[in-house]
């Protein structure tokens, strides 16, 4: 005998939402992006940004780019969407797999 299980009611999910302004518990936001919560600073979010254009300009997929890399897709996008700082030892591979250089990278101290 088989049982149907219920769905999940959206208002439940809606109030949650409406109660912590769009956020998880972990002040992070629920569904990618920056949040405005964010710890990170101006320059971080700025890098995040310039890292997502340089991937555009370079031509390449978060897939290609995981690979030269050599890190995870999930980092790509939490890298981009400034969930996460970037590593300092992933700088060099960066620029390699761009073609950028470390002023583009980090045009204030260029």
């Amino acid at each position: 005998m088989t049982t149907k299980t219920k769905p999940r009611p959206k208002k439940k999910l809606k109030a949650k939402l409406k109660a912590t302004n769009g956020h998880a518990k972990n002040g992070g936001p629920v569904m990618g992006g920056i949040s405005p919560e964010s710890t990170h600073t101006a320059w971080e979010i700025a890098l995040a940004k310039r890292i997502a254009a340089l991937r555009g300009r370079a031509g390449m997929s978060a897939y290609q780019a995981s690979e030269a890399i050599g890190v995870s897709i999930k980092s790509i996008y939490a890298w981009e969407h400034g969930l996460r700082c970037i590593p300092a030892r992933h700088f060099p591979r960066i620029a390699k797999a761009y073609g950028a250089s470390a002023a583009e990278l980090f045009p204030a101290f260029a």
